[in-house]
């Protein structure tokens, strides 16, 4: 079952969702934090939506497609998805738009409590960029709480600083899971 929300309407992707969601992940104000992750190929938001949908499929969780209740518009995407079979990452990206409303913080609290009622025996992980302030605070909103703190490895942004927010303390090991090292 879908929660549901008074304004907006998640739903799980479908292929027919690729374009708009491509709008989305190709627009740079989206990846102020992390330019290299803007997707500039149609093929990349396809297999991101492949990969959302067999979540979905493989886990019967994933993430949402947040949608405008009134005009259909998409809004941004957001949940958990299951990571290494030891824990979910907490994802959200949202069009320019809808930043700033508070509706990430609704809807990554919903997606938390289903990732918890999914398998409540493994951790709620968001992996932030340090100088993503917008996201740090969502995390904290959610009840997430920094448990690690160290160099950005993934080459993404360089001397970038990488925070890990969880729902419980991270041993070395499962840090190691999350960073994919």
């Amino acid at each position: 079952m879908q929660p549901r929300l008074e304004d907006e309407v998640l739903r799980i992707p479908t292929l027919a969702d690729v374009p708009r969601i491509h709008e989305l992940y190709s627009d740079p104000r989206v990846w102020e934090h992390a330019p290299r992750g803007r997707h500039v190929t149609l093929e990349s938001t396809r297999a991101l939506v492949e990969y959302f949908i067999t979540c979905w499929e493989r886990d019967g969780l994933g993430p949402w497609l947040v949608e405008d209740k009134a005009s259909g518009r998409l809004l941004g995407t957001c949940g958990c998805t299951l990571r290494n079979n030891a824990h979910w990452n907490l994802g959200y990206r949202f069009t320019p738009a809808a930043q700033g409303r508070g509706l990430a913080t609704k809807v990554a609290r919903l997606a938390l409590a289903a990732a918890a009622e999914a398998n409540g025996a493994l951790p709620r992980v968001a992996s932030i960029l340090e100088h993503n302030h917008a996201s740090v605070r969502v995390a904290t909103r959610v009840g997430l709480t920094l448990r690690f703190r160290g160099n950005d490895d993934d080459g993404q942004e360089p001397h970038a600083m990488r925070l890990l927010y969880a729902d419980r303390r991270l041993d070395e090991e499962m840090v190691s899971l999350v960073l994919g090292r």
